[in-house]
């Protein structure tokens, strides 16, 4: 199939019969949703906005919030409103975060209310009050005009990282239902490996938060191996091989060994699909059906 210019929202596939389950690659930077085509192949999916590398960011500026790319465009000029690199911060406590870990967005601060809960703080603009109603006709100020609805009241809103996450994968889940046109039944997430059991918690809380049923938590490492073990074998190599997996990470240099694994040719019983990694390389997200839990 050719490829999909970035820049449309339109589905360019007919979308597989099997129950509605989505791909996310989660990224601390980009993040990425995939989908099965009819044919049982995999697709990556673009936004609303014609994305299909989305960026990881949330901005406020004045009543608007904006999510993926146009966030990260905040970052010039309404920095202390742009919210990135949260997905790191996942199962973290305030005074886990090393007090000179420098941002270039909105900083990290002590949640008012919450104890050792890191949290956001942005400025926003809440809608004015509803016009009050007309005036009794029984006083001396009768009127029957409306009284001018006031301008937005300026005011600061906390948020936390499990907050943000939400905020950030409902946004992406909702585009994919845009791009379906039904409901998703459940999503597959990509983790580092190197999330501890806290961090995966706390993105399914998030995740769940977000009215979604976490089918499985894989590790970025397994998706990719999903991804070169799920075709043809190319020549010359064996089906049964160790790989080392170099996820090419703008921030992050960690390499990957995964053991051999013996080949399944059952597709029936697995649910695959391919997701966008933070370089724009393929990397495929997959799960069983019988499989729900975490890594």
């Amino acid at each position: 199939m050719a490829a999909q210019p970035n820049g449309t929202a339109e589905a360019p596939i007919e979308v597989s019969s099997l129950p509605t389950v989505v791909g996310i690659n989660f990224g601390n930077s980009y993040a990425s949703i995939a989908v099965l085509s009819k044919e049982g192949g995999a697709d990556c999916i673009a936004n609303e906005d014609g994305e299909r590398q989305i960026a990881c960011a949330i901005a406020f500026h004045g009543e608007e919030m904006y999510i993926g790319n146009q966030a990260k465009q905040q970052l010039v000029k309404n920095s202390q409103n742009t919210i990135t690199g949260f997905r790191n911060l996942l199962g973290k406590k305030f005074s886990e975060i090393p007090a000179n870990a420098s941002s270039t967005s909105a900083p990290v601060i002590q949640h008012p209310e919450i104890p050792d809960e890191p949290a956001y703080k942005v400025q926003i603009l809440q809608p004015a009050p509803s016009p009050l109603p007309t005036t009794a006709t029984n006083t001396p100020a009768a009127s029957k005009t409306a009284t001018p609805r006031s301008e937005p009241v300026p005011a600061e809103r906390f948020l936390t990282v499990s907050e943000v996450t939400t905020i950030f994968l409902k946004s992406l889940i909702k585009s994919a239902e845009d791009f379906l046109g039904k409901k998703v039944q459940g999503a597959v997430i990509t983790i580092p490996t190197w999330f501890e059991q806290a961090q995966k918690d706390a993105l399914e809380k998030a995740a769940n938060d977000a009215g979604i049923t976490v089918l499985q938590l894989l590790e970025e490492a397994g998706a990719a191996t999903v991804c070169t073990t799920s075709g043809p074998v190319p020549e010359g190599l064996s089906v049964d091989r160790t790989q080392l997996i170099d996820p090419r990470s703008n921030r992050d240099a960690q390499l990957s060994m995964t053991p051999p694994v013996a080949r399944s040719d059952d597709h029936s019983s697995r649910l695959r699909w391919t997701a966008v990694t933070e370089r724009d390389h393929a990397a495929a997200v997959g799960g069983t059906q019988a499989h729900s839990g975490r890594d």
